[in-house]
């Protein structure tokens, strides 16, 4: 499952938030088609984009869910014509976890 949303508009600008199922253990800075699509969003409109993705498998199942703060990232993009580069905030969210009440 793919989708994009506008998670903020106004007659200023928008923040754009591309969304994904993503089924790997590659590291979320290593997908590049991810990162050029959340970067293709915001070509017209402000420097900065959000790619958010439920990572089925990245993460241990029946581990703890990891913190907080290693969830998120940063990176910038270089745009080919464009001094100033992109910057992309990536969040993935654990999926497929074991249930509490299922940890004994």
């Amino acid at each position: 499952m793919v989708a994009s949303i506008s998670g903020f508009s106004s007659t200023d600008f928008g923040l754009h938030a591309e969304l994904k199922v993503d089924d790997t253990k590659t590291a979320m800075a290593d997908k590049t088609t991810y990162v050029k699509q959340a970067v293709a969003y915001q070509a017209t409109d402000v420097r900065i984009g959000f790619l958010v993705a439920l990572r089925t498998k990245a993460f241990d199942p029946t581990g703890p869910t990891p913190h907080l703060t290693s969830l998120f990232e940063h990176m910038t993009f270089d745009v080919e014509g464009d001094p100033v580069p992109r910057h992309i905030v990536m969040i993935q969210v654990p999926g497929n976890r074991t249930a509490p009440s299922k940890m004994r």
